[in-house]
């Protein structure tokens, strides 16, 4: 079932989000000092949240939602 998939999907993106933002509450806000001070893990977990949020996006907007809208048939696909 597609629909379910996908929302698997976005729970891992969802769980990887919540764990760089909570390794990040140690080291947030950023000013120029604290950014240039910045180690690779820190960066990492920036990395981290800035990529799962973009993939989240894309899961829900390319998959998701229109497997919903397809269920429901609110919606052309051409």
């Amino acid at each position: 079932m597609k629909l379910k998939e996908y929302i698997y999907q976005c729970d891992i993106h969802i769980k990887r989000i919540d764990y760089a933002y909570n390794k990040m509450k140690d080291f947030m806000p950023l000013n120029y000092v604290s950014y240039e001070l910045l180690g690779d893990e820190e960066i990492g977990h920036i990395d981290q949240l800035i990529f799962r949020f973009s993939k989240l996006q894309d899961t829900m907007g390319a998959k998701l939602f229109p497997e919903i809208l397809k269920r429901y048939k609110t919606y052309e696909f051409y």
